[in-house]
């Protein structure tokens, strides 16, 4: 009877053990899971600079000479929000001079405000990262004419419309960082613009309608979310 109770404890034991090496066994090793999104959602702000290139331009609807490029300067700021490891939108807001070969001779002092909505594709390995966005959006063109002897010019807050495309890479620590960014940007505005001659008092009103493309390279500041 003793010898039957050890064999029966024995062979317990046995199946105990046997199954604790089965289930260490069975432990799967689970690598570790990507950084979630919104490590990649961003804020930044960076100053651009390039060339302007007039395009087609209409004085009440009739097609008029270009009014010829000229240098291009600005400043950026805005906000890129991760929806998934990959993509993202994009809002953007974009200050700058827009002073064409003719505005800048005139004495003219052009301005663009642009607000840009769009979406982004991203990746990111270690401190790089990598970005392509492709925004949309409204435009406000705040406009001084220079001074004028004979005939006296002004201008109301132009309207319009941007688009385009930009591409960039950053370097980047767990927060702070820098990028550098190519962009191409396309302008559609119209302008108010009534001109009065001194001597006469008369007064002609016209309405003006620029297109024109900006290449650009842009370097800032950001800091990952």
């Amino acid at each position: 009877m003793r010898n039957r109770i050890i064999l029966i404890g024995a062979a317990v034991l046995g199946m105990l053990s046997w199954g604790r090496v089965a289930g260490a066994d069975s432990v799967v090793v689970t690598p570790a899971a990507p950084p979630p999104p919104r490590q990649q959602s961003r804020l930044f702000l960076g100053t651009e600079f390039g060339a302007l290139f007039s395009g087609p331009f209409w004085i009440d609807g009739k097609r008029a000479a270009d009014e010829g490029g000229n240098l291009y300067f600005g400043f950026h700021a805005g906000y890129s929000h991760a929806l998934s490891e990959r993509f993202g939108v994009m809002g953007l807001t974009r200050f700058s001079i827009w002073n064409t070969r003719w505005a800048e001779t005139a004495g003219d002092e052009r301005y663009r405000i642009d607000l840009s909505l769009g979406p982004e594709v991203h990746a990111r390995e270690g401190i790089f990262g990598g970005y392509c966005s492709a925004p949309l959006g409204v435009t406000l063109a705040p406009s001084q004419a220079g001074e004028g002897r004979a005939v006296q010019h002004s201008y109301g807050t132009g309207l319009g419309a941007n688009g385009g495309l930009l591409c960039g890479v950053d370097i980047a620590g767990r927060h702070s960082g820098g990028y550098f960014e190519l962009a191409w940007i396309a302008h559609i505005t119209w302008l108010d613009h009534t001109a009065r001659l001194v001597r006469t008092g008369t007064v002609v009103n016209e309405s003006y309608q620029y297109i024109d493309h900006v290449l650009l390279f842009s370097a800032g500041y950001l800091y990952r979310l």
